[in-house]
């Protein structure tokens, strides 16, 4: 079996790694001994529970920063408050650092730790203008796009000299209902002409499926 050796500290507590290899769950036991000069060693066998850090929350929010690879301290302030508020517990804070970059180390109460890196918790304004102009370029092309499809129209002849029409959708398609009286056979041919503004109408004659 593995184990792993420590020494306790001036306020009586220790820490060991998990030796490569070894993979915990919860309430796994494992089997904890101390030992002390001129005593004889004492153990006691212990169940695995989660660390802190195992329940880090990460904000959902990025916060916007001049320069992310240099964060002035108010922005560095800002994502610890958000790191920070996510992650107490009865009052009890962790303790958090944010270097210039944005990467945050989060030091819980039970000792355990973890990292976010920061380009998961700030992004530069000018990221920020330029997804906001591609946003508006990309709704200008929508707006001119389903205008134009509104001015789509088309008509349908029929056999026997009846027609129907109706408009394009915003997807690009159409549909017409057949008239009453007319029947459809397969493979009889119908005549769709389609009209826009500012150009010519065209015709195209399509079989029955």
């Amino acid at each position: 079996y593995y184990t792993s050796t420590g020494q306790v500290d001036e306020h009586g507590k220790f820490k060991v790694g998990v030796p490569t290899g070894v993979s915990l769950t919860k309430d796994q036991e494992i089997t904890v001994t101390q030992t002390e000069t001129n005593k004889k060693p004492t153990s006691k066998t212990v169940k695995v529970v989660p660390s802190q850090a195992d329940g880090l929350k990460k904000p959902t929010e990025k916060v916007w920063v001049d320069n992310d690879k240099k964060l002035s301290p108010s922005e560095q302030k800002s994502v610890k408050d958000k790191v920070e508020e996510l992650n107490k517990k009865d009052n009890q804070k962790p303790t958090v650092t944010v270097g210039d970059n944005g990467e945050t180390t989060v030091v819980f109460p039970d000792g355990s730790q973890a990292t976010i890196p920061g380009n998961e918790l700030v992004q530069e304004k000018r990221a920020k203008v330029r997804n906001q102009r591609q946003s508006l370029h990309i709704r200008k092309v929508r707006k001119l796009l389903v205008q134009e499809r509104k001015v789509q129209r088309f008509s349908v002849a029929f056999p026997g000299g009846k027609t129907a029409t109706g408009q394009v959708d915003e997807h690009g398609k159409f549909k017409v209902g057949v008239p009453t009286g007319v029947s459809l056979t397969k493979d009889q041919e119908i005549t769709v002409t389609q009209t826009e503004t500012n150009k010519k109408p065209t015709s195209k004659t399509v079989k029955v499926v």
